[in-house]
């Protein structure tokens, strides 16, 4: 039921994110998140990531987006999405320098820079992506 909640729609309106966050513990959430990213479906994915920000910048839950990343960074989800910004898939790179950078993940500040290291020569365009995620969590760092 709650990975059809998140999967069924491409959008949450903000009383549906709500009550998904609300009727759910945040483990079980990790989990479906989790399932998500790891399956073959890329649209699965991408819903995994996008509600996962939504659940960050909207303050779900009660908690700061600082505890909510605490509890997923403890979690496998921000290993994979860490994973995937070497992914072979552009898209799934792309998207999870894109979330990391959303959620003002600044633990993965390392990984991105590896990450920029490994493809500044291979992938221009998406070393470009990289280098601004940086800067932004970088800036944003220094007025957290």
């Amino acid at each position: 039921m709650l990975q059809k909640s998140i999967t069924e729609h491409s959008v949450l309106t903000m009383e549906e994110l709500e009550e998904i966050a609300f009727n759910n513990t945040v483990e079980d959430i990790d989990s479906v998140l989790t399932d998500l990213l790891l399956g073959n479906s890329m649209e699965h994915y991408l819903s995994a990531t996008r509600f996962f920000r939504d659940l960050v910048n909207y303050n779900i839950k009660g908690l700061s987006s600082e505890e909510i990343k605490q509890h997923f960074g403890s979690m496998r989800f921000f290993e994979i999405i860490e994973d995937n910004l070497n992914s072979d898939d552009s898209v799934k790179r792309n998207d999870a320098a894109y979330t990391l950078g959303k959620v003002c993940a600044f633990t993965s500040i390392p990984k991105i820079k590896l990450a920029l290291d490994k493809f500044i020569s291979v992938d221009a365009e998406y070393a470009d992506s990289l280098k601004f995620e940086l800067e932004w969590l970088i800036e944003s760092q220094k007025h957290a």
